[in-house]
């Protein structure tokens, strides 16, 4: 029966490989394989709390078998706990040093936090256990390309072909190799070659999504400058943000104590402004252009749908409020547009990959629209004062928000 319940898992069957496994251990119910390959197949259903349930009594039946840790390892990447998985892997290995899985889990945990050369000597690690283990080969050339090592991290992808030219994570590491050195339209053929293998490979639908945005000249750029950014560590990378938050500050500091530099100073502070807007509103911009393609959206996540259609909506719901408001000369109309034009930023971050809803989002977009109903409501009907302190809650309520992404981006990346 457990056999069987291996071959099913092969096929990706995991309902069936899980059903067979629950009469395993109605039998055997101190068998702590089963239970860890149990914890595998709820792991690739999402059942992320009933998997973690599992690997932690194979863990209990068995202490001293690897792969039991290495499937809590495993089940707490997936949800995110990279702090727990990566101790798991890490006893995975002490425990068995020799195998490669266990190193290849530890370099992946490590590239989720964004730790590139810490996931490069994991993966090194592996291979010297063995040469040609995919995984470890695959997590390598991604750490080299995060490294600007560019010559290295396509010698191992070649490496990597050449054993197994028909790897889906292989070809998709290409296209996101090729990305970073501004060459999309071969990354374009990778990342399509890698969904023909693997037609739900989320890492490859993503980069192809990337990739066809990147044909327009702007957001091109700005994905230049992104990929550039994710070679830095969290920490540097917000002390870059606060540190160009501060300057700005110090500059417009200065135009005000010396007015015969604002002229000077207003160009960089605007140039700020946009760069930080669009950092925030690119993205579903473009993934709306793509939703009008007829190709382009199918390439699209559901996720990315939805955050784009509310981009949409909320862009021609101002500029209607706008024009209406410029044509009639009523000034409420334009309060309206500007309202709206905030609600972009977290509305369009309400969507999740799983097809849910992101809470904080939701919050802070339905209390922004509550300050902008009030704001407008209040000048429509000459309460000017109620306007203003209205429309100040809404963006210091943006404020809030994005700083607040900045500080949970870094710090999810703990590990």
């Amino acid at each position: 029966m457990i056999q069987r319940a291996l071959l099913l898992l092969q096929q990706s069957r995991y309902d069936l490989a899980e059903q067979e496994l629950r009469q395993v251990l109605a039998e055997h119910p101190d068998d702590a394989y089963s239970h860890a390959l149990l914890a595998l197949c709820l792991m690739q259903q999402d059942k992320l709390d009933e998997a973690e349930s599992e690997a932690k009594q194979a863990i209990h039946l068995a202490p001293d078998q690897p792969y039991c840790h290495f499937m809590l390892g495993l089940v707490k990447a997936q949800g995110d706990d990279l702090q727990t998985a990566r101790l798991a892997a890490e006893e995975a290995i002490r425990l068995d040093p020799q195998e490669s899985d266990y190193h290849g889990l530890r370099a992946a945990i490590y590239l989720r936090a964004q730790r590139w050369q810490e996931a490069l000597d994991s993966a090194n690690e592996g291979l010297t256990h063995d040469p040609t283990h995919q995984g470890c080969l695959n997590h390598r050339a991604t750490a080299l390309v995060k490294l600007n090592r560019h010559e290295e991290a396509h010698r191992t992808i070649d490496q990597a072909l050449l054993k197994d030219p028909e790897n889906a994570q292989t070809h998709a590491n290409l296209g996101w190799a090729l990305l970073h050195k501004g060459r999309h339209r071969e990354a374009l053929e990778h990342f399509s070659e890698a969904l023909r293998l693997n037609p739900n490979f989320d890492y490859a639908r993503h980069g192809l999504v990337e990739a066809l945005k990147a044909r327009y000249f702007l957001y091109r750029w700005l994905l230049r400058f992104f990929l550039w950014m994710s070679t830095l560590s969290p920490g540097v990378r917000g002390g870059l943000i606060v540190g160009a938050y501060v300057l700005v500050k110090v500059l417009q500091a200065a135009a005000q104590a010396r007015p015969a530099v604002a002229p000077f100073v207003a160009p960089v502070v605007a140039v700020y402004i946009v760069f930080v807007l669009l950092t925030w509103t690119i993205d579903p911009m473009f993934n709306l252009i793509l939703q009008c393609n007829r190709y382009g959206r199918y390439a699209l996540s559901k996720q990315q749908r939805w955050s784009s259609s509310l981009f949409g909506l909320l862009l021609v719901g101002g500029i209607a409020a706008g024009a209406a408001g410029l044509i009639s000369g009523q000034s409420f109309l334009l309060l309206l547009a500007l309202h709206l034009a905030l609600l972009i930023i977290p509305a369009t971050r309400i969507p999740n990959s799983e097809g849910g809803v992101n809470r904080m989002p939701l919050i802070v977009t339905l209390l922004m629209a509550l300050a902008g109903i009030l704001a407008t409501a209040s000048l429509a009907l000459g309460y000017r004062e109620a306007a203003i302190l209205s429309t100040v809650a809404g963006l210091l309520g943006l404020a809030l928000f994005t700083w607040f992404g900045v500080i949970v981006g870094i710090r999810r990346q703990k590990v």
